[in-house]
């Protein structure tokens, strides 16, 4: 087994640079690199010029990832992957997805000259983030097969479906690759790593995720006239839920992972001058522990149902995900410890609060994880950094994984 080069932290932060300018808003702060907007359009011809500088061909599949594939000295058997995603939430920051990217390129660098058996797949994945129609990790169900056709007929505001913005990339709806197995670098979007003063963590699972929508409906009446005991004012119920949500929240032992959050919340008719008549609030509850996730929201609907009784409001529900905890592939896991270890020195083991691609494709393949350091745990936010430093050895990491990996896996294609 031939010693690997090192990954040039340098050509990753530059590269991290070229991308930051893809999606930044002179009116705005952070990324605004969407799925399927001009600046995603643009980050997609970004990756698939630097994947060929690198001498690597790129294609794209129905589900409009794309794939820059590296030969390896045996054609007829799968490939190894790596890669995230490129588009980022309204407002976000420059690594959350793009950081996995760039360190894939990096990967596919150390790993180019025929030192591995298989080949190697450097993917940019669709739509990591929920976009304008509601769903997430689009490219990655594709391929997994958890995408539904309802899901890519759904439209949103503007009568676009999801299959129609998919076709819209213009990439060849080609085969996509079967992966011998995948890894995923991502930054933690938390501060575990930080506060350890730790580079690197693998990765050990995927958590819980549920979401419902939270509907409390009152009536509208004339904001001026109607006496306080006839209203029947939705915001403050919905006020008055999410209050005694938090604090039963706040009750729990700290040390049971469990997060709880209401990032959006629409008023009807939101008039200044009007007692709104309707309330939907999204409550997501996520947890490594499915019991525990489940526990929390049937207390928030509990609490709703109490509130909304004693004010006369009227509460429903629509469940909008259902994600149960996903464990990594145990003996891939083992190995990237075994790759963290020699590139950073300590490996220690983490749950992900965070859904990410490598969740679905963990559903067809051997996937796993390695988490880079993300300063103060910032993310989704313009303040998400994570040194460059870190994202090289985790380059290192992953490289030497799959060199370790390539006598023992022969499936064909």
């Amino acid at each position: 087994m031939s010693a690997l080069p090192k990954a040039d932290s340098d050509r990753i932060a530059a590269r991290l640079d070229e991308l930051a300018a893809i999606g930044a808003s002179p009116d705005r702060a952070g990324m605004w690199r969407v799925a399927f907007s001009e600046a995603d359009l643009t980050a997609r011809a970004w990756f698939a010029r630097t994947a060929r500088q690198q001498g690597m061909d790129v294609t794209g599949d129905q589900w409009a990832n794309q794939h820059a594939r590296l030969p390896g000295a045996r054609d007829e058997i799968r490939p190894f992957g790596t890669g995230s995603h490129l588009d980022t939430v309204p407002g976000g920051g420059n690594l959350d997805g793009a950081a996995g990217v760039v360190v894939a390129l990096e990967v596919a660098r150390l790993l180019a000259g025929g030192r591995l058996r298989h080949g190697l797949v450097v993917t940019n994945f669709t739509s990591e983030e929920v976009g304008r129609w509601g769903s997430s990790t689009i490219g990655s169900r594709g391929m997994a097969g958890r995408l539904s056709d309802a899901e890519l007929d759904r439209t949103d505001a503007h009568g676009e479906s999801l299959r129609a913005a998919i076709a819209r990339t213009g990439e060849e709806a080609s085969e996509p690759p079967r992966y011998a197995a995948f890894v995923e670098v991502h930054i933690e979007q938390g501060e575990r790593l930080d506060v350890s003063e730790l580079a690197l963590a693998a990765v050990t699972g995927i958590t819980a995720i549920r979401r419902m929508v939270l509907r409390i409906e009152g009536a509208a009446n004339h904001a001026g006239t109607t006496i306080r005991r006839r209203r029947k004012d939705a915001l403050l119920g919905a006020a008055a839920i999410l209050a005694a949500v938090e604090d039963a929240w706040q009750q729990l032992d700290p040390a049971e992972e469990v997060s709880l959050t209401v990032g959006r919340f629409d008023v009807e008719p939101n008039a200044i001058n009007v007692i709104p008549a309707a309330v939907e609030a999204v409550l997501e509850v996520r947890s490594p522990d499915a019991a525990l996730a489940q526990t929390v929201e049937q207390q928030a609907l509990a609490h709703a149902k109490q509130i909304g009784q004693t004010r006369g409001l009227t509460i429903g529900t629509k469940r909008l995900l259902d994600q149960s905890p996903q464990a990594f592939d145990t003996t891939l896991t083992e190995r990237l410890h075994a790759g963290i270890r020699a590139a950073a020195g300590e490996a220690p083991a983490l749950w992900s609060l965070a859904g990410h691609d490598a969740g679905h494709i963990g559903h067809v393949c051997p996937a796993g994880m390695v988490f880079v350091r993300t300063r103060g745990g910032i993310s989704h936010a313009p303040g998400e950094v994570a040194d460059p430093a870190d994202l090289a050895l985790a380059a290192d990491a992953v490289a030497a994984t799959l060199q370790a990996l390539d006598d023992e896996h022969d499936e064909p294609v």
